[in-house]
C-alpha cells in the first residue's frame, strides 16, 4: 500500500493466536473419547454460533454437551483448562510487532468473532493487554464479520472516534477471506493474512 494505515484492525484466530491444533484433542488423550466428535458438532453449530453473536451463553448452552463425553469436572473447569491451553500459542513475534506499530502511532484493534467468556481470557491475558487501542467483538455488536452489519458498526464507530478517518485509511488483516470480501465492501484496506512476513509485505514493513 502507497500509504501507511492511519488505523489497523487485526483478527485474532490465525493471525495473533496460533492454535497447533484443538484443545478436542488434549481431551481425547486424557481419555474422553468422545470429546473431538461432540465438540466438533457444537462449535460448528448454530447454537454455537448464537453464543458468537451475544444472544446465548456459552457456558449454559455447553454443558450438555460436555456431559456427553462425560466431562467430570464444572463447565468453569474446562474453560479453565480450556483457556490454559490456548494461552500457550499466542504468537510473541507478531504481537511484539504489532506494538512496535502502535508506538509509531498507529491504532490498533482487536477485531473478532468471540464469544464473551473467550474474548474476556484474550483481552486479560498479559501478551494481549494494553496493546490494543479498543475491540470490536462480534458478541457485543450482534453481528458477525462475514456479516455486513458487523463492518456498519465498525465504520460507525471509526467515524465517531476520528472524524476526519476514512475507509481506505483502515487496514484489516484476517486469515478468512468470507470476512476480507465483506470488508472491502466498506472501502477498508483488507488483507488476508497467511503469515507474518506477507503482513511486513503488505504493509511496507520489511525494514520497520
Amino acid at each position: 500500500m502507497n500509504n501507511f494505515p492511519k488505523i489497523i484492525l487485526f483478527d485474532i484466530d490465525g493471525v495473533l493466536l496460533n492454535l497447533p491444533y484443538y484443545f478436542s484433542h488434549v481431551l481425547l488423550e486424557r481419555e474422553y473419547k468422545e470429546a473431538h466428535n461432540v465438540c466438533e458438532r457444537f462449535y460448528t453449530s448454530d447454537e454455537h454460533e448464537q453464543t458468537l453473536l451475544g444472544k446465548l451463553d456459552i457456558k449454559k448452552v455447553i454443558e450438555p454437551h460436555l456431559r456427553e463425553f462425560n466431562w467430570e469436572g464444572t463447565c468453569d473447569d474446562y474453560f479453565n483448562d480450556l483457556f490454559e491451553f490456548e494461552s500457550n500459542f499466542f504468537d510473541q513475534e507478531m504481537l511484539s510487532l504489532v506494538k512496535r506499530i502502535k508506538d509509531s502511532g498507529v491504532e490498533c484493534f482487536l477485531c473478532t468473532d468471540k464469544n464473551k467468556p473467550r474474548f474476556d481470557f484474550i483481552i486479560n491475558h498479559p501478551s494481549i493487554k494494553n496493546i490494543f487501542e479498543e475491540s470490536f467483538i462480534s458478541c457485543d455488536i450482534g453481528f458477525l464479520k462475514v456479516q455486513e452489519g458487523f463492518w456498519k458498526y465498525v465504520l460507525d464507530d471509526l467515524k465517531n472516534r476520528y472524524p476526519d478517518i476514512k475507509p481506505e485509511e483502515v487496514a484489516f488483516f484476517d486469515d478468512k477471506q468470507a470476512n476480507i470480501d465483506t470488508s472491502l465492501k466498506f472501502g477498508f484496506n483488507s488483507f488476508l493474512f497467511t503469515n507474518i512476513e506477507k503482513f511486513k509485505k503488505d504493509l511496507n514493513l520489511e525494514a520497520f
